[in-house]
């Protein structure tokens, strides 16, 4: 799941995500912090969650998260469950983070 969370950041979900999305998720790491990065890659594993587990089970899931546009997600639908995310672990995140 590393590498795919890497391959989404190093190419900023195009190709993953739609355009408003992907704006997004632009917007929200500027306004809110780099740390919004983490929450929202853990918002679109969760939103993904049933998926993971099917083509876990098929053996398929780098296929899957690699190949396949996240359909579905929307950032306005996450926007408080990121909020959640960054009052819950503010401070443990940024130790992680380099400067």
């Amino acid at each position: 799941i590393g590498t795919v969370c890497c391959v989404w950041i190093q190419q900023c979900f195009l190709n993953f995500l739609d355009l408003e999305e992907i704006c997004g998720y632009i917007l929200t790491v500027l306004v809110m912090g780099v740390e919004y990065q983490i929450y929202f890659i853990v918002c679109i594993l969760k939103h993904l969650q049933e998926d993971i587990l099917q083509y876990t089970q098929e053996n398929n899931l780098m296929y899957y998260l690699l190949e396949k546009p996240i359909r579905g997600f929307q950032v306005r639908d996450w926007i408080q469950y990121m909020k959640e995310l960054g009052d819950r672990w503010e401070g443990c995140i940024d130790l992680l983070l380099p400067d």
